[in-house]
């Protein structure tokens, strides 16, 4: 979603090259290219998405994914797939591809729940840095090929950050969690942090 990543740019930076292993239509990973990073792209669904290096979608499943080799994941961002699988999808970016960083825009009741052991893993045993909270509610997204009436979300979202310390667990300083509301409208024309 543009908007929400133009505010995640102005607010983060990430290394050279980011993993977008949900992309869909490329939402997210074509305002990254904008603004000068490299993209891998990959979905369960071939999209037929091409990086605007020419490089085509990876088509898989990432929760069967691996990274190349320990330590070299790139850091990830994406609009997860919701559902049943969202857990053992975030569970996974952390258990076994372990990013520097893990960037994922989320409906805000992902801080909430507890029967579930992929969700208590990545929200108290792994806890992200920082949340920002869109006080603004995004523009719709609606799925692909919809040509149906444009409704507004009522869902309330926001960029959940994970962020890997020198000593190799996951939070922010002391383990706390940072939230900090923002509104997106705010971050429109906003430059990238460096």
């Amino acid at each position: 979603h543009r908007v929400a990543t133009l505010a995640l740019l102005a607010l983060e930076s990430f290394s050279d090259t980011v993993l977008d292993p949900a992309c869909g239509l490329s939402a997210i990973s074509d305002v990254f290219e904008e603004k000068g990073y490299s993209v891998i792209l990959s979905d369960l669904v071939d999209r037929a998405a091409v990086s605007a290096g020419g490089v085509a979608q990876l088509v898989g499943d990432f929760l069967d994914s691996r990274p190349d080799g320990q330590g070299e994941a790139p850091d990830i961002v994406t609009n997860p797939p919701y559902g049943e699988c969202l857990n053992a999808f975030v569970a996974h970016a952390l258990r076994v591809w372990r990013p520097r960083k893990l960037a994922l825009l989320l409906n805000l009741n992902f801080q909430c729940g507890f029967a579930d052991d992929d969700r208590n893993f990545v929200m108290d045993e792994n806890p992200p840095a920082r949340v920002y909270v869109f006080k603004r509610r995004l523009p719709m997204m609606h799925r692909e090929g919809y040509e149906g009436p444009k409704a507004s979300s009522r869902m309330n979202t926001a960029w959940f950050v994970w962020e890997l310390r020198e000593d190799g667990t996951y939070g922010g300083d002391d383990g706390a969690m940072l939230t900090r509301r923002i509104d997106w409208a705010d971050y429109a024309d906003a430059d990238c942090l460096e």
